[in-house]
């Protein structure tokens, strides 16, 4: 068995650790998959981040033209609802309708008549003073169950009309002002917001 000195057992062991040392080649190689592979990494982050981005971005826009579209819609216009907004303008379609009053439950005869930007009201009731047996003047209202109605008899300037579903509003906006609701209940009836019913001789849509 040969016998090392000290020195033979420095030189081995050092000559062992220069084999397993990585060349400078090796080196290289390793350097770069590291980073290679830490680019990858990013990437994917990136592509994973980029729809999240893109779809803050659409509801942004989205919700900002239709902040837009409702202020152009009624910025102009402060008076405006939104419930207005469904409702279409027939104005020109009455034009020429007359509604005669069909109901009796009220001491009122009316008969509306729609003229260009007129609205003319008549009331045709014949009202007298009666007297009971004991001489005390009789109640005119006796009998009606609609006491108080919404419409004063004259001449109107300035009206339009919005339709919604079956529900007709009548707005009047000349030197006096007053809002009527009618809705249809036939293709020629009508029921006012205060109960009275009114019939046509026209068809309206």
């Amino acid at each position: 068995m040969k016998l090392y000195s000290e020195d033979d057992v420095t030189r081995e062991l050092k000559s062992l650790n220069e084999a397993f040392q990585p060349s400078t080649s090796q080196k290289e190689s390793a350097y770069r998959a590291i980073f290679k592979q830490t680019g990858k990494k990013r990437s994917f982050r990136r592509q994973r981040l980029l729809p999240v981005i893109l779809t803050l971005i659409l509801f942004f826009t989205v919700g900002t033209g239709m902040v837009t579209l409702i202020t152009s819609e009624y910025g102009n216009n402060p008076t405006r609802t939104l419930s207005e907004k469904n409702r279409i303008d027939v104005t020109s379609a009455w034009n020429g309708v007359i509604l005669t009053q069909s109901s009796q439950t009220s001491p009122t005869t009316y008969i509306i008549t729609f003229y260009d930007e007129q609205i003319i009201i008549q009331d045709d009731y014949g009202s007298f003073i009666g007297f009971n047996p004991d001489g005390q003047i009789k109640d005119p209202y006796k009998g009606f169950a609609i006491k108080d109605t919404a419409l004063d008899a004259g001449k109107y300037e300035n009206y339009t009309v919005l339709q919604e579903d079956d529900q007709y509003t009548i707005t009047v906006t000349g030197k006096e002002t007053f809002t009527y609701t009618l809705t249809k209940t036939a293709p020629r009836k009508f029921v006012g917001s205060d109960g009275v019913e009114y019939s046509s001789r026209n068809y309206i849509e």
